[in-house]
């Protein structure tokens, strides 16, 4: 069906509709990018964050090479 075929508040419709699908495949993307980059995400609060980040072993590490 082409898009011309419709009215122009289905076309609207259809447009705003796909901008919203399409932003939310994007986040998608971006969170699975996430994942593949470091392995996994986990959220810390503030508190664990001198045990989990740096009190952390040297061999939980990766180089950047």
């Amino acid at each position: 069906m082409s898009l011309f075929l419709l009215s122009l508040p289905l076309q609207h419709a259809f447009v705003a509709a796909a901008a919203k699908l399409r932003k939310k495949r994007l986040a998608e993307i971006k969170e699975a990018a996430k994942v593949l980059r470091f392995g996994f995400v986990v959220p810390i609060s503030g508190s664990s964050f001198f045990l989990e980040v740096s009190q952390a072993p040297s061999n939980h590490f990766r180089s950047g090479t």
